[in-house]
């Protein structure tokens, strides 16, 4: 309908009651691609002349928001697209994908496509394969919805959206007290619990070193000249 919503991140998103439809909500910071006369929600700032400067594109949220929207260059649907593929990482992992102690830190992972996965076995092939034919650079390379809908990933889904289960319930819990750490007892769980296991602890581990304070250890393999150049190493 030519509304493209520029805050897409699944705490916009709602499930209904039958488990079977989800909703989008905040279009707060929507834009309208059919009547580009009607201004919505964006970012300014005062110079120093007291004079304002306009942020049209650089709109929602940092985690969530794509490198041409940083630049403010534009804000359409392939940007939605780029945060729709955010969205499917942040549901299947827990966390958004890029996360560090900062706006600026965060910004540099997703202008460096710094997009990391746990490891082997604990998410899909297809469920990485999609999010990283989504969260490309180069716009034109972005998927259609279509094209998403039409992925291996979503072959064979439920019909409806199944409950949350006791058992994820349960580890999140035992990952945040630090227990069930030694491999004898990590033997003990079946494959799934296991696989979820490691993925609670992963995202626990990242979250951490994402945290204003915990220095820039979850971007130190950039290497990048933007942190040379600050002293980040």
């Amino acid at each position: 309908m030519g509304i493209v919503h520029r805050d897409i991140k699944a705490e916009n998103v709602f499930l209904s009651t039958d488990h079977r439809t989800i909703k989008l909500g905040d279009f707060g910071s929507s834009r309208d691609m059919f009547n580009p006369e009607i201004c919505g929600s964006g970012n300014s700032s005062a110079g120093s002349d007291l004079s304002r400067r306009s942020f049209a594109h650089y709109v929602g949220t940092p985690h969530f928001i794509s490198p041409e929207a940083i630049d403010n260059k534009e804000n359409d649907l392939l940007s939605d697209i780029w945060s729709l593929g955010c969205l499917f990482y942040q549901v299947l992992m827990g966390i958004p994908p890029f996360v560090a102690g900062s706006e600026f830190l965060i910004y540099l992972r997703i202008k460096h496509l710094d997009l990391q996965f746990p490891g082997e076995g604990v998410l899909s092939h297809e469920a990485i394969d999609l999010i990283k034919k989504i969260l490309v650079h180069d716009r034109n390379q972005r998927p259609s919805l279509h094209a998403i809908s039409m992925h291996p990933f979503f072959h064979n889904c439920p019909e409806i959206v199944p409950p949350y289960r006791i058992e994820d319930a349960c580890v999140r819990a035992l990952v945040k007290t630090g227990e069930i750490a030694t491999p004898q007892l990590l033997d003990t769980l079946d494959p799934y619990t296991r696989k979820r296991f490691e993925l609670v602890k992963t995202v626990e581990e990242w979250r951490k070193l994402s945290q204003p304070g915990s220095g820039t250890a979850i971007v130190d393999h950039l290497h990048a000249p933007e942190l040379e150049g600050l002293g980040i190493h």
